[in-house]
C-alpha cells in the first residue's frame, strides 16, 4: 500500500509529515527522511523544466515529486496539449492515407473532431483498464494522475510533425510512450517494472482491439460528397461516385477505378502457374503487352479471359489519364513502364491508340473483344479463345447483331474465301496444282 501520510520521500518512497522546515521568514531546511536519510523532496529548490527533464529520462523521484508531494493543477493542461496534438498528428496521417485517392477534402474541421473523439475513447478505456488493475491497491485518482504525467513521453512525437519521418521512428516513440506509462505506474502501485510492463501491454493491446476503428476513415470518406437525394449521384472532377440505395442508408463508391464495361462471371478460374501469384503477374504482364502490341491474340481460354480484364483496365486508366494529364505524367508513365515490357508498346500507345480511343473514353462499348475460338482437331484439353483490341485493322471475328454475314466483305471467312476464288482464279496457282496433285 502506498503511504498514508501527506508526503513522499522521492529516494527510498516512505511517507514524511514534511518536505521542509522554517525557522523564520527567510530560514528553510529541507526536511530529511528517516529511512535514507536524504532530503525528502530536492526538486522543490528546482525549476519545472529540470523536473520534466528527469521524467523524460525515466527517473522515479521525479514522478513522486509530482505525483505525491505537488498540488498543482498543470498535469490537466500539459494532458489536454498532448491530446489534441496527438489528434492532429492522426488526423494528419489519416488525410495524408486519403489522399492518394485524389480525393477532393470538403471540411477538414470536422475530420479533427472525429480525430479528437476517438482518441479521447482511447484514452478512457486505456485509463480505465488500468485503474481497475489497482483498484484494490491506490486510489483511482492517484493512478489517473499518474497516466497524465506519463503521457509527457508522447512529446517525442512533436518530431514526426515537425519533420518527415519514417515509420520505426514512430515505433520508437510510441515503445517510449508506453515505458512512460509502465514507470509511472510502478511509481504509483509500488509495483515491479516488469509487471507493470505487462499491464501497459495488455492495455495498449485492448486499445488496439476497440471494434469500429475504421469507422473514423469511413466517416472521413463519407463526409467527401453529400447526395442530393435518394438514389442521385454526384460527380465531381475525381473518378469516385458515391450512390445512396433505396433505403437510405449504403453508401457505395462506384468508381475508384474506370468501370469495366462487360460482365465478369463469379466463378472459379482455373488458372494455376508454377512460379506462384509473382508468376501468375509476370504471364499477365506478358498477355497485356502482347494485345498492345499485336491487337490480336489467341491464347487459352482462362488466361485470356483474365489478362482482358487487366487489359480493359490499364488502357482505359492509361488512354483517361493521357488525355487528362498527357504523356509527361509521371504516374502514367511508371504504370504504362510496368505492365508494357516492351517499350515500343508505349509508343504505340501514345501515337495508335491513344488517337483511336481519345473521343470516346466514357463511351459504352469497352475497349477489348474477347471470342471463343474453335477446337483444333485433335481436341485440345483447354478451350481456346482470341482476344483482340477494338477498332484492329484485321479482318472481323463476328457481325453485328441484325446485319447480314453476307454483305460484310471484312469478316474473317469472307475475307479467306476471297482469297480462296483469287488463288482458283489465278492460272499459275491452277497449274501449279495440276503438276503437284
Amino acid at each position: 500500500m502506498v503511504p498514508e501520510l501527506p508526503f513522499v520521500c522521492v529516494d527510498c518512497g516512505n511517507g514524511a509529515w514534511g518536505l521542509y522546515n522554517s525557522y523564520g521568514t527567510d530560514i528553510l531546511k529541507l526536511t530529511q527522511c528517516r529511512n535514507c536519510d536524504q532530503a525528502v523532496d530536492k526538486y522543490i529548490e528546482y525549476e519545472d523544466a529540470i523536473v520534466y527533464l528527469d521524467m523524460l529520462l525515466l527517473k522515479k523521484p521525479a514522478y513522486r515529486h509530482f505525483l505525491y508531494n505537488t498540488k498543482e493543477k498543470s498535469p490537466w493542461k500539459l494532458v489536454m496539449f498532448l491530446l489534441l496534438f496527438e489528434a492532429y498528428r492522426e488526423w494528419k496521417v489519416a488525410t495524408e492515407a486519403l489522399k492518394t485517392h485524389e480525393l477532393v477534402y470538403e471540411d477538414p474541421t470536422w475530420e479533427y473532431y472525429f480525430q479528437v473523439l476517438y482518441l479521447c475513447i482511447d484514452v478512457l478505456v486505456f485509463v480505465g483498464f488500468l485503474a481497475a488493475a489497482a483498484f484494490f491497491t491506490v486510489r483511482s485518482q492517484l493512478v489517473v494522475k499518474g497516466c497524465m504525467l506519463a503521457s509527457l513521453g508522447h512529446i517525442i512525437t512533436l518530431i514526426s510533425a515537425l519533420w518527415k519521418v519514417d515509420d520505426r521512428f514512430l515505433t520508437l516513440s510510441v515503445m517510449y510512450s508506453l515505458i512512460c506509462q509502465a514507470q509511472s505506474y510502478s511509481v504509483v502501485t509500488r509495483w515491479p517494472l516488469p509487471v507493470t510492463t505487462v499491464i501497459v501491454g495488455i492495455g495498449f493491446l485492448l486499445v488496439l482491439a476497440i471494434p469500429g476503428r475504421s469507422l473514423v476513415y469511413d466517416e472521413l470518406l463519407r463526409r467527401k460528397y453529400v447526395l442530393s437525394e435518394v438514389g442521385s449521384v454526384v460527380k465531381c472532377d475525381d473518378p469516385l461516385v458515391l450512390r445512396e440505395d433505396s433505403n437510405n442508408n449504403i453508401l457505395i463508391m462506384e468508381k475508384v477505378v474506370p468501370k469495366l464495361k462487360f460482365a465478369i462471371p463469379l466463378t472459379h478460374r482455373k488458372l494455376r502457374v508454377p512460379e506462384g501469384p509473382l508468376g501468375r503477374l509476370k504471364m499477365l504482364r506478358y498477355v497485356v503487352g502482347d494485345v498492345i502490341k499485336k491487337e490480336r491474340i489467341e491464347v487459352n481460354y482462362e488466361v485470356g479471359h483474365e489478362a482482358r480484364q487487366y487489359t480493359e483496365r490499364v488502357s482505359k486508366i492509361l488512354i483517361s489519364d493521357a488525355v487528362r494529364y498527357g504523356p509527361c505524367h509521371r504516374p502514367t508513365m511508371e504504370l504504362a513502364d510496368f505492365w508494357l515490357m516492351d517499350k515500343a508498346c508505349i509508343h504505340k500507345l501514345f501515337k495508335v491508340l491513344l488517337p483511336r480511343y481519345q473521343s470516346d473514353t466514357n463511351a459504352s462499348p469497352a475497349f477489348t473483344r474477347l471470342v471463343r475460338a474453335a477446337s483444333a482437331y485433335p481436341q485440345r484439353y483447354s478451350d481456346r479463345c482470341v482476344l483482340e483490341l477494338r477498332g484492329n485493322p484485321f479482318p472481323s471475328l463476328f457481325h453485328r447483331e441484325g446485319e447480314k454475314a453476307r454483305g460484310r466483305k471484312d469478316l474473317i471467312h469472307n475475307v479467306l474465301l476471297a482469297e480462296i476464288r483469287k488463288e482458283r482464279s489465278d492460272p499459275s496457282v491452277q497449274a501449279s496444282d495440276e503438276t503437284h496433285p
